[in-house]
């Protein structure tokens, strides 16, 4: 095994690296502030895939911007928390931009509905005066209340108060065209699913590049073996090759990138509904 074998290089005393007792839980090593970061890293990345799988979008397709919503007070410092990890949502999400937005900016608004189901039984005949009072909800009330909160409502006609959970209402929301959201729990957060043609090309570009090492792979290349492609021009992917061709070359180990006119060799290969040849040789 690697770690074996970078274990016996070193000045080892054990005989082997996986009969050796982890180090023993330091206090003073516990750094809260990063595992907060590294949480909402993985939070925000979470909701950020379930929108990609419910919208239907590969990883590989980039996107324009992912946008962060806070509510209420804390946009400074969510802010901040976010800057830290940007990179990290920008690969994992493969998002060209990261914004950190108010949640009453009215690119995502939140609106709530009572649950009559629910608190039909608890009011009965003042149902409607609670009902009017939940609607009237701000988005950071209503994302309060996502976040475990429970809030404390005034009937506007009598004056009394009552308390209202999650549970108690139906959360609507709705957010400018071309944005996909998600939340969960205080997390709101949207995809610009807009997909412009360079977006497009470039998608198409990382398509190619995986295509292409799978064919190296299935054609028994070292992973070290520098290679020629050829790709058929004119199957609808030629801009993305021509615009992307350096990254192309770089990404599967290419001397040579070349659109051929004709090509009967190679394999058949099909995505995002286009169909061509790809040969690669050994250069």
């Amino acid at each position: 095994m690697r770690e074996e074998s970078i274990t016996r290089n070193t000045p080892f005393k054990h005989a082997s690296v996986h009969l050796t007792d982890w180090h023993p839980y330091q206090p003073e090593w516990v750094d809260a502030d990063l595992e907060a970061r590294m949480q909402l890293a993985m939070d925000l990345c979470s909701l950020g895939h379930a929108i990609r799988k419910r919208e239907k979008i590969k990883v590989r397709q980039p996107l324009a911007s992912l946008l962060v919503a806070v509510a209420g007070e804390g946009l400074e410092q969510r802010k901040v928390a976010v800057k830290l990890i940007e990179p990290i949502l920008q690969s994992e999400l493969n998002v060209k931009a990261v914004e950190v937005i108010a949640g009453d900016s009215g690119v995502i608004a939140k609106s709530a509905k009572a649950n009559f189901k629910v608190l039909g039984k608890r009011y009965g005949a003042q149902m409607q005066v609670v009902a009017k009072a939940i609607e009237g909800l701000s988005t950071a009330e209503i994302t309060a209340l996502e976040a475990g909160t429970t809030l404390s409502l005034s009937m506007e006609s009598t004056g009394e108060t009552f308390e209202v959970a999650l549970g108690d209402i139906e959360v609507r929301t709705q957010v400018t065209s071309g944005l996909a959201v998600a939340s969960a729990g205080s997390l709101t957060i949207a995809l610009d699913v807009n997909l412009t043609p360079s977006l497009e090309r470039e998608g198409l570009a990382r398509e190619l590049v995986n295509r292409i090492q799978n064919l190296r792979k299935d054609s028994g290349f070292e992973v070290t073996d520098v290679i020629a492609v050829q790709v058929e021009a004119g199957a609808g992917w030629d801009e993305a090759v021509t615009e992307y061709a350096e990254y192309i070359r770089a990404e599967v180990l290419a001397r040579q990138l070349e659109l051929v006119p004709k090509l009967n060799q190679g394999v058949v290969v099909e995505l995002e509904n286009i169909t061509g040849r790809i040969h690669i040789t050994r250069f």
